[in-house]
């Protein structure tokens, strides 16, 4: 019974740092849109890499991969 416990919580704790991520994922595409300089983008596009590498295992990929695709939309047209 406590293995069962244990394997929940874990669980929860991962969708809700899954959750968690996809959220700050969010908030670097709201920001890169309304970001005006290189600099910007550029601390932007840092973030994102470290959250990829916290991520891995948490958020599916074919998320991870829409993200980056929305983002690299966004720099391109900056």
């Amino acid at each position: 019974m406590s293995d069962e416990i244990l394997k929940t919580i874990d669980s929860a704790k991962l969708e809700s740092l899954g959750k968690n991520l996809e959220s700050y994922l969010e908030i670097i595409l709201s920001l890169a849109e309304k970001a005006e300089r290189g600099k910007d983008l550029y601390f932007l596009g840092e973030r994102y890499r470290t959250i990829l590498k916290v991520s891995q295992g948490v958020i599916e990929k074919k998320v991870l991969e829409n993200y980056r695709n929305r983002l690299l939309e966004v720099f391109l047209r900056k």
